[in-house]
């Protein structure tokens, strides 16, 4: 879809820079990402090198497969948190302000 969802969630807005390296990296063609990651990682940068291959467009069964994965995700966390009878997880939002 171009990063038209992408886009659209801006209403206008100019970029964000903190979204800038997200942004590009999802404008790169699909067929570059596997070679523009593993140099990525040869230079140490493992963690924008996962970003590169997350974002981008998916075929319909890659979006369902992930869906999938991220369902199964989810149960496991709530199995597990009912397995260890925690009732109530308090996180921190790392506000500073």
């Amino acid at each position: 879809d171009c990063n038209r969802h992408f886009l659209d969630s801006l209403e206008k807005e100019p970029i964000n820079s903190l979204y800038k390296q997200l942004f590009q990296a999802s404008r790169l063609p699909n067929f570059l990402r596997p070679l523009l990651a593993r140099l990525m990682r040869l230079f140490g940068e493992r963690r924008t090198a996962h970003v590169v291959l997350s974002v981008g467009s998916k075929t319909a069964y890659e979006y369902f497969d992930l869906i999938i994965d991220m369902q199964k995700y989810v149960q496991k966390w709530l199995d597990d948190l009912k397995s260890n009878n925690i009732d109530l997880l308090l996180v921190s939002n790392n506000r500073t302000s």
